[in-house]
This record gives C-alpha cells, structure tokens and sequence, in this order.
C-alpha cells in the first residue's frame, strides 16, 4: 500500500501539472519538472513498497533500475 504522504504528494502535484499552460518554453520546463516530481516520488515509494513486500530478486538496485525495471514491474503487478 502507497503511503499516504505520497498519495498527497501525487494528488497536489497532479493539480499543478493539470494548471500548467505549455504554450510556451517555460511552460513546457515546468510541466516537465512537474512530471518529474511525481515520477521521482512514485518509482522511490515503488522500491520501498516492493522491498517490504519481499518481492525483490537483488539486495541492491541502482538508481537507474528503479527508475526503469523496477517501477515497469510494480506497475504491472498493480494492474
């Protein structure tokens, strides 16, 4: 289960991301990092909840497993 801090992060987030006007070069650098925030923060809280859950094949990921493996496979058991 996704902590609720993370679930408030990703809501107030969204809401910013959805208010953003992308009409224009800084517009579109803020919707980036935007996206970016909640992406960082879901594939962390990812890991965290798959570490817990002992559904984790390695002792150690990278960065950039995280990021890509990682959060492909806690996405797709999700759904």
């Amino acid at each position: 289960m996704m902590h609720p801090d993370t679930k408030e992060l990703i809501k107030n987030w969204e809401v910013k991301s959805a208010q953003i006007n992308i009409e224009n070069l800084e517009g579109l650098y803020n919707k980036f990092t935007t996206l970016f925030t909640i992406y960082n923060r879901l594939y962390n809280e990812s890991f965290s909840i798959l570490k817990r859950e002992n559904n984790l094949n390695k002792s150690r990921y990278s960065d950039f497993e995280r990021a890509t493996v990682l959060i492909v496979f806690f996405l797709e058991r999700k759904t």
